[in-house]
């Protein structure tokens, strides 16, 4: 028994042996027999006459009926459908993929501007160490010999302060030396970019004028041949 039942909120479901189902369910069933909504098992009376002088399709689709092909014709249907459904998901989801590479390679470069900032900050880091390590090695010698020297204590103590203080103005160079080799490499990226520029615009100017060229050209032919 099929039955269909309604409810207060405007939904309703399919029975089928008081059991619920699809519609689809239901189609299928009764696609190929016989008591479909294009069933052959029963016509009326005033449709014989159109059977008879109906179209090559028409025919057609009821033998497909009666051999129970219109059954795999409407799974055939459907699953293109859904075919058609997931080259549409696939088509998004390779914008999608498009979308994530274009932002993958800004997230590359800005990760190439991180490793040069790194890489400057690990020579800098380099050049403290380098200069504490010289430092705590020149302290060793000069405490080694302290109990030998002791009366030179106070002139080595002057000498380690001008020591320290030298290396302090030569790191102090050697920062500004840095921060005018970045400046000046900034300079040159731009002046770099200003010539690109120019370069390209000299190049769709030397186009144009060629154009220019070729039409004077060719109208000069024109107007010789005129003559």
């Amino acid at each position: 028994m099929i039955s269909r039942r309604y409810f207060r909120s405007g939904e309703s479901e399919y029975l089928f042996n008081k059991i619920p189902c699809r519609l689809r369910d239901i189609v299928e069933f009764f696609l190929g027999t016989g008591a479909g909504t294009k069933a052959y098992s029963m016509i009326e009376q005033g449709r014989v006459d159109h059977l008879i002088n109906a179209k090559p399709e028409e025919i057609r689709l009821l033998v497909e009926e009666a051999a129970g092909v219109s059954l795999f014709r409407s799974r055939r249907i459907a699953a293109e459908r859904k075919l058609e459904r997931t080259q549409e998901n696939l088509s998004r989801v390779a914008d999608l993929l498009r979308e994530l590479e274009r932002q993958l390679g800004s997230l590359r470069r800005q990760a190439k501007k991180a490793e040069q900032y790194r890489a400057f900050h690990n020579e800098l880091k380099t050049v403290d160490l380098t200069l504490l390590s010289q430092q705590f090695r020149t302290l060793g010698g000069e405490l080694a010999a302290l109990a030998e020297h002791r009366a030179a204590l106070a002139e080595q103590e002057m000498q380690l302060t001008q020591e320290e203080q030298r290396l302090v103005v030569e790191r102090a160079h050697a920062l500004e030396a840095l921060v005018r080799e970045e400046a000046m490499l900034h300079e040159v990226e731009e002046q770099r970019r200003t010539l690109e520029s120019r370069l390209q615009q000299g190049e769709q100017r030397k186009q144009f004028l060629v154009q220019q060229e070729q039409q004077n050209a060719t109208r000069a032919v024109v107007a010789q041949e005129e003559r």
